[in-house]
């Protein structure tokens, strides 16, 4: 079966349109109008092997529609077979959710950054009490940000795939001293940080909303037993990213962090580990890219994008990791929350 009529393997009302909508890491994504006039959201996986973490991705769904959120989280539909995994013509396979209302969440104004932590913070409460999920040959987990031998097949070794890229050599000896010091670090900062289910890529994309607030959260594709509070390092990265270096980011960092805080508090000793949660996902990304354009699938022009991207954040963080940390031990005071 191939893309164009893919939508027949579900009980969909005929013939269907497809158009593009912005596409994931791993996968292209497509919005179908049926003739009866519903809308659906189609996703084309080209890569096999991604099958059973999307098995797994959907145990998680299934487990969060039974919650009490308030707001939708995406489920995928059973085909006509009754699997939810439909294999297309080729290579590859497709799923079908349904397509939920509301825009990508906003980034530049306080209130919309109060209700993204909110909405975070009742998401990372539910994924705390989510039993394990059992896994198997059909149902694999994504593997830990921690373990960036397994970000990408031809970057095993992160090291060695940097200098295999196109990057220039100055800033190939900053990027290796950069991920040396993480992975030395990696060990310890999981021994003494919890863990538990997240969602690890809550950033605007991924959150719809309209004026009164969070409508739906999507794409659990890298959802795995992780370190608690990397989903809020994770938004705090992101949220105020138009805003970094120019000293307006903090009212946005602090409203996400208090709006967290106040619904799910994180022990201090996560709230200071948020600099070294940062790097650990951006190292986690990068060498995922790197292996990208190894592969062919990433372009010259965008790994030099990507490792801009990498050294812009670590001098941020350089020149304002202490004063995060100073500012995140303050969210849970009411005295602090009321004067900002």
């Amino acid at each position: 079966m191939n893309k164009e009529d893919v939508w027949r393997a579900w009980p969909l009302a005929g013939p269907c349109t497809l158009s593009p909508l912005t596409g994931g890491t791993n996968k292209s994504v497509w919005r179908i109008e049926t003739a009866d006039g519903q809308f659906f959201v189609l996703y084309i996986y080209s890569d096999l092997a991604l099958r059973p973490r999307v098995r797994y991705e959907q145990a998680i769904l299934e487990w969060l529609s039974t919650q009490d959120l308030p707001y939708q989280v995406a489920h995928y539909l059973p085909s006509q077979s009754g699997d939810y995994i439909v294999p297309l013509e080729g290579a590859g396979f497709a799923t079908l959710a349904p397509f939920l209302p509301g825009s990508q969440s906003r980034q530049d104004t306080v209130a919309c950054a109060m209700q993204a932590g909110q909405a975070l913070a009742q998401l990372t409460r539910a994924l705390a009490n989510c039993p394990d999920i059992p896994l198997s040959v059909d149902r694999v987990a994504p593997t830990i940000f921690g373990d960036l031998t397994t970000r990408h097949p031809l970057a095993t070794d992160p090291l060695a795939a940097l200098v295999r890229s196109p990057v220039e050599p100055q800033h190939i000896r900053q990027l290796r001293t950069y991920l040396m010091g993480i992975m030395e670090g990696i060990a310890e900062l999981y021994a003494r940080l919890p863990l538990q289910l997240v969602h690890r890529d809550v950033d605007a994309s991924n959150l719809l909303s309209d004026q009164q607030g969070v409508l739906a959260v999507l794409d659990f594709e890298f959802a795995t037993c992780d370190i608690r509070a990397l989903d809020l390092a994770v938004m705090l990265s992101w949220w105020p990213v138009d805003r970094m270096g120019t000293g307006r980011e903090w009212e946005i960092i602090d409203a996400v962090g208090r709006a967290y805080q106040s619904l799910f508090p994180l022990q201090d000793s996560e709230l200071l580990a948020l600099p070294e949660l940062f790097r650990l996902r951006d190292a986690a990304s990068l060498v995922h890219r790197i292996g990208s354009y190894l592969a062919g699938t990433t372009s010259e022009a965008q790994i030099q994008v990507r490792v801009a991207h990498s050294l812009w954040r670590e001098n941020w963080l350089l020149a304002n990791q202490q004063q995060l940390c100073e500012h995140a031990l303050r969210w849970h005071d009411r005295a602090y929350t009321t004067a900002n």
